[in-house]
């Protein structure tokens, strides 16, 4: 059995590259772009009216005039109107080009305008209200880098740069997969003995916020189907995630099946709880997570090693980031193992959130551990938690 410290390192050292794709723009939310993207031209692209109101050349406004006639209006969309008497001005909306021979923008509040006529005040300030040509970025200027993760904005980016596509970091193909002849479907009436299939679905829906498309799958509990399954699955997937059938029981083929499959076991059970029977292994690029089949020890396992390992593979260079809380109140365990409670995160903006330790009668309580946001990761070799340290967070729902 090994630490989960070991088997965290263990499992990031396994990250894999599964190359690279082109996807559109609106697909690429959550992806890692894989090359530097450039400006077509510089933004903004002329310099821009900002503020709904009057253009002049502040050179007469500073001479004392206050009274402006009104030449014509700028819309946005329209070629460049050329202000041609500079005791004169433009009405002009936001997002035009800014009239030549003009060079301030005073909002329509700041003024008033009678007929064709606009009065200002005294307080006008010079080139305000006009964004600058190439302000933003100049012409081929860097607006994305490599490796970045796209978000919103960069869309925004790439539709502003006219760009369709973008290739980013290809993703692995993920088949989830339960184990046991106790599971029936969801659409079934168990009997009295069975269960309704439920890890399998929870896990499903924790890849898919990681923009994974993931098949599921269900395993009897005979070592010949399992085998024969898993050897039809790898040829079609690259990751393998299994629920249930790790552990030390009759029927816990899982770790067997993997071994006649000749797949490398790099540790099978860490010091940790929930999620101890935890398996971990490859097979050239192939990998398998193999977790316990207690549904809050597989997301712990999945939360705690898959996702790092799946940022990791796409974004190699960059750290893998957590966020550390306090706790509402002091907390002892028995020290043993590195633990992971189930928390929710209590508090506001102003006074910042601090971890709740839920109490729970266990995996299947239905109830407490829907409040659940996450865990807090507890050191093994320590048994009382001071409320005033703070403690590392396993989100629930990946960010």
């Amino acid at each position: 059995m090994i630490s989960a410290t070991d088997a965290e390192r263990i499992v990031l050292e396994n990250k894999k590259n599964y190359g690279t794709e082109m996807v559109s723009i609106l697909q690429a939310i959550g992806r890692v772009s894989t090359t530097d993207i450039h400006a077509d031209r510089a933004f903004p692209p002329f310099d821009r009216v900002a503020m709904d109101g009057i253009a002049i050349n502040y050179s007469t406004y500073q001479h004392g005039l206050r009274d402006f006639k009104v030449e014509g209006i700028a819309a946005a969309g329209k070629p460049c109107m050329i202000l041609g008497n500079t005791q004169n001005c433009i009405e002009v909306m936001t997002g035009a080009v800014l009239p030549q021979n003009c060079d301030t923008v005073i909002p329509y509040e700041h003024i008033s305008l009678d007929e064709e006529m606009a009065h200002l005040p005294e307080n006008v300030v010079a080139y305000k209200n006009v964004h600058k040509y190439a302000s933003d970025i100049k012409e081929n200027g860097l607006v994305i880098k490599k490796h970045t993760t796209i978000n919103p904005i960069h869309i925004n980016i790439l539709a502003t740069i006219g760009m369709t596509e973008i290739e980013v970091k290809k993703m692995p193909r993920v088949c989830i997969i339960s184990s046991g002849d106790e599971l029936v479907h969801i659409d079934e009436k168990p009997l009295p003995h069975q269960i309704r299939r439920s890890n399998v679905f929870m896990l499903v829906s924790l890849l898919r916020e990681l923009k994974l498309e993931v098949n599921e799958y269900h395993l009897h509990d005979t070592m010949s189907d399992i085998v024969s399954t898993l050897s039809k699955l790898e040829d079609m997937y690259d990751v393998l995630i299994i629920s249930g059938g790790v552990s030390k029981g009759k029927f816990d083929y899982i770790p067997k099946a993997l071994e006649e499959l000749n797949y490398e076991k790099l540790f099978h059970r860490v010091n940790q709880r929930p999620g101890k029977p935890f398996w971990f292994g490859k097979k050239g690029d192939k990998v398998v997570f193999a977790l316990p089949g207690n549904p809050i020890a597989s997301i712990v396992c999945l939360s705690k090693y898959f996702v790092p390992w799946l940022k990791k593979s796409m974004s190699p260079n960059e750290a893998i980031m957590y966020q550390y809380y306090s706790l509402t109140e002091d907390f002892t365990a028995k020290g043993d193992m590195t633990f992971f409670p189930g928390v929710q995160l209590i508090g506001d903006s102003k006074n910042g959130l601090k971890a709740h330790i839920l109490s729970t009668t266990g995996s299947a309580d239905l109830h407490n551990n829907q409040f659940i946001n996450g865990f807090i990761e507890f050191p093994a070799g320590i048994s009382h938690y001071d409320k005033n340290n703070i403690y590392k967070f396993i989100p629930l729902i990946p960010s």
